[in-house]
């Protein structure tokens, strides 16, 4: 019997395998000024392997967003315009900070993962502060969106409810989910949202 290929394994185990994974995102500046993209049909975002088509369920994709030079930060903006309870949605996709992993360990990729987390929704939830100067902030908490780990934060602002939601994706991104529905209808809001990210299958 080879006992070291059975150390190996206990070993493998008992720690996880080491995580190996090259970031491929591309290096790009920020635009001087947000660009709009016109796109016909879904749209595609080469890097991360995101897919956004024109509607999903009840919601109409309303415009694409380009912040950088190489295309790597996007914003795409979903509406539902039902009339008792119109949503607007917009959903960013951005790189993590430039991260390589070779053999590492696997708590130490989630403990950065969760880090790059938490550092990019304190900076949304002080966005929202900041723009919303009437804001009141209703809950936060940690949660699992699909098979990740995700934080949401949710905020009441004049007559509306404002909800921020993100995630890291596929190692390399990270996903937020921005969303604005009228107070009075938050539990029918709260049933199309669920369509839309189901329908998106991002998780």
């Amino acid at each position: 019997m080879n006992y070291k290929i059975i150390l190996v394994i206990a070993v493998l185990f008992l720690f996880g395998c080491p995580v190996y994974h090259l970031n491929n995102v591309p290096e790009s500046r920020s635009l001087t000024s947000p660009a709009k993209i016109s796109v016909s049909g879904p749209y595609n975002h080469t890097y991360s392997k995101t897919t956004f088509p024109e509607r999903v369920s009840t919601f109409l994709r309303v415009n694409v967003t380009q912040y950088d030079s190489g295309g790597t930060n996007v914003s795409i903006g979903y509406n539902d315009l039902t009339p008792t309870c119109p949503i607007i949605g917009t959903i960013y996709v951005f790189p993590r900070p430039p991260m390589n992993y070779v053999g590492a360990a696997p708590e130490v990729v989630s403990s950065l993962e969760e880090k790059d987390l938490r550092n990019a929704f304190e900076a949304t939830k002080s966005d929202i502060v900041r723009n919303h100067t009437d804001a009141l902030a209703v809950s936060e908490k940690s949660m699992v969106f699909g098979k990740k780990k995700a934080l949401a934060a949710v905020y009441k602002i004049g007559a509306n409810i404002s909800i921020a939601k993100l995630m890291v994706y596929d190692r390399d991104w990270l996903i937020k989910y921005r969303y604005t529905f009228p107070t009075s209808c938050e539990n029918k809001a709260i049933v199309a949202l669920g369509n839309l990210e189901g329908g998106l299958s991002l998780y």
